[in-house]
This record gives structure tokens, C-alpha cells and sequence, in this order.
């Protein structure tokens, strides 16, 4: 099992979250997930936090995996997208799913995942990008094209 820290209505960050461990290749994945937080948030991984949110190994580990099931797509595909920016790593995955299901009642899956894939920043927005996926579609082809 992989276990991360959530996020609670008090505010507080407990070790509650568990996903099962596909495979061991799914967990070489979740090792590179890992590698590309590092390099992209190299002192919040040293410091194991970034502001006040926790980032062991284990943290990143569980989030990249409720990525992955919220997103429905492949251990793959979610490594590849976390390459491209790590930052919904460091959020809550509650949120994260919370804000992707808004994207998708706002648009449909296909459009909010594409939008994720060029910009997975976006999932920072919260529930109200529901009313804006227009705007998301359009920041999100504009952020790809300056990378």
C-alpha cells in the first residue's frame, strides 16, 4: 500500500490516504515520479515540505498515484505529465480530484485532460474553473506553446 498525508477539514495533515501498489513496475514509475519532484522542487523535497504542505517521498509517492486513478489513465501517462510540471504534487489530492471533476462537469474528460497535459498547473485553480474552461483552454494552450 502507499500511504500519503491528507489534508483534513481541521486543517491538519494526517497519513489517511491509501492506494494500492500496482506492480513493481508501477512502482519504478512512482520512483521517477519522485525524481522529477526533486529536480523540479529540489528544496521543498530536502526540507520534506513545501510551505505547509508535506513532500517525503511517501507524499509524492501517494499523490502521483491518486493522480493517475483520478485521472483514469496509465502510471505511464501520469509520470509524462508530472514531468511537464510536478505542482499538483504538492497540493492536496483531494483537491486535485475535486478541481478535475469540476474541469470535466465544465468541459468533458477528454477536455479537461488535455488542458491538464499542457498545463497540470491549472489543477490549482480549484472547483471554480468549472465556469472558465474556455479561459483554461486558452491559458493552458498558451503556457504550452512559452514552455
Amino acid at each position: 500500500m502507499s500511504v500519503g498525508n491528507c489534508l483534513h477539514p481541521d486543517g491538519t495533515w494526517k497519513p489517511t490516504g491509501e492506494v494500492p501498489i500496482q506492480s513493481p513496475e508501477e512502482d519504478a514509475l512512482a520512483v521517477k515520479c519522485w525524481e522529477a519532484f526533486k529536480e523540479q522542487y529540489t528544496s521543498a523535497a530536502e526540507r520534506g515540505m513545501y510551505m505547509d504542505t508535506p513532500v517525503a517521498e511517501e507524499d509524492i509517492k501517494y499523490r502521483f498515484r491518486r493522480l493517475r486513478d483520478t485521472f483514469g489513465i496509465t502510471s505511464e501517462k501520469a509520470l509524462e505529465i508530472m514531468e511537464t510540471d510536478a505542482l499538483p504534487l504538492v497540493i492536496d489530492a483531494e483537491y486535485v480530484k475535486k478541481t478535475f471533476d469540476a474541469m470535466v462537469a465544465g468541459a468533458s474528460r477528454e477536455k479537461a485532460l488535455e488542458i491538464v497535459q499542457r498545463h497540470p498547473g491549472i489543477l490549482a485553480a480549484g472547483p471554480d474553473v468549472e465556469g472558465n474552461m474556455l479561459q483554461a483552454d486558452v491559458a493552458s494552450n498558451f503556457i504550452n506553446a512559452a514552455r
